[in-house]
């Protein structure tokens, strides 16, 4: 979940070296734990955001305070949303949770469903949540149409297509197979 959180408009892998420093010295069971320590001293969680250079600290810190009190295996997706957002909840929930119907829709999977004839999408994520409920369920419909049943591991390959720059995944294929 902490992830999560540090990761939107960011790079991943950067973030994740980032995250993993602040928590490298932690003397305490979990993450969570950790945060809640940082989060009892006025400005240490902040400082310590600052000292891994997470970035938007302020939004992180407020974020990772948000999530120190639910039941992370059990909540509902409507309430995660309202405490990190609906892309970062669904993020979440999908790589956590197999089996949930749900999309992610950044930037790259907005562009895989231009790539599969779906009208109307537009570049960035859409802010009303009848269109991204629209635009959820023809990313579902298209993936169950092709067999896709593991919305993580499709996810995944989109997001490591569209790092490496390949727009489709039968273009990825074409510029493996030319290597």
């Amino acid at each position: 979940m902490l992830f999560c959180i540090c990761v939107p408009s960011k790079p991943a892998r950067t973030q994740a070296r980032k995250l993993e420093q602040l928590l490298l010295y932690r003397n305490t069971a979990t993450p969570f734990d950790y945060i809640r320590a940082l989060d009892k001293k006025p400005g240490a969680l902040v400082e310590e955001l600052q000292n891994a250079r997470l970035r938007q600290y302020k939004r992180i810190g407020r974020a990772f305070r948000l999530v120190l009190g639910i039941d992370l295996g059990s909540v509902s997706v409507e309430a995660l949303e309202r405490l990190v957002g609906r892309k970062t909840a669904r993020f979440f929930l999908i790589h956590s949770r197999p089996g949930l119907r749900l999309a992610i829709l950044d930037t790259h999977i907005l562009k895989y469903l231009r790539t599969q004839g779906v009208r109307g999408v537009p570049k960035t994520t859409p802010t009303s949540g009848k269109e991204y409920a629209r635009l959820e369920q023809a990313y579902l419909d298209v993936l169950a149409k092709q067999g896709i049943t593991d919305l993580a591991k499709h996810d995944l390959m989109i997001w490591t297509m569209a790092s490496r720059k390949t727009s489709t995944p039968a273009e990825h294929g074409m510029r493996r197979h030319q290597n």
